[in-house]
């Protein structure tokens, strides 16, 4: 893990901000000892909103979803045991593991007032994002031009030699690429099944 560490921009300090989901948490966890990033090197921000929309998110992940056949046998302790896998207690107590792959469905007391997993607690949802963001995420032409625009960026990420991003210029070629990814959809449409 160390050799993948030293390849993270954020974590071998080529880069001062990052963007993740809460499970990054636990790289930058165990980078920490392995790399020299102490606890006071780093904190954590919700992503930018606009002014009238401040605290909410245009995202939203459940990564697991349990259920249990309403004719099961012992369906009523399988209940019993969910809510306590689920609860408060357990939440405090899963918060302070070191390897946890991501923050507790319930907020645990670590992740109230000023926490660094406190941010991912206090964000709301905006169900009109969320579903716009479903539908666009669905549309192959959207796919097709998000996937040029995330490989030529991640091409001129792992080809940096001084560790300096032009980032105008970046802008730049990623539209570039965008623009061509779209006339070349337009020359060549996709067959409809």
């Amino acid at each position: 893990m160390k050799e993948l560490y030293a390849h993270d921009p954020f974590l071998n300090g080529r880069s001062a901000l990052t963007y993740g989901s809460s499970s990054y948490l636990r790289n930058i966890a165990q980078a920490g000892s392995q790399m020299g990033l102490g606890e006071d090197d780093w904190g954590v921000l919700s992503p930018p909103t606009d002014e009238g929309s401040r605290g909410t998110d245009g995202a939203f992940e459940i990564p697991f979803v349990f259920a249990i056949p309403e004719k099961a046998p012992h369906a009523d302790a399988a209940w019993e045991l969910l809510k306590y896998i689920m609860s408060p207690s357990q939440a405090n107590r899963l918060v302070r593991l070191p390897h946890g792959d991501a923050l507790p469905t319930v907020a645990a007391d670590a992740a109230a007032a000023d926490s660094r997993s406190a941010v991912f607690y206090r964000a709301e949802v905006d169900p009109s994002r969320v579903l716009d963001a479903a539908a666009r995420n669905a549309d192959p032409s959207y796919r097709r031009v998000a996937s040029a625009i995330w490989t030529e960026a991640n091409g001129r990420m792992q080809s940096l030699n001084d560790g300096v991003l032009d980032v105008p210029e970046l802008l730049k070629a990623l539209q570039a690429k965008a623009a061509q990814t779209i006339r070349d959809a337009q020359a060549k449409p996709e067959a409809k099944p």
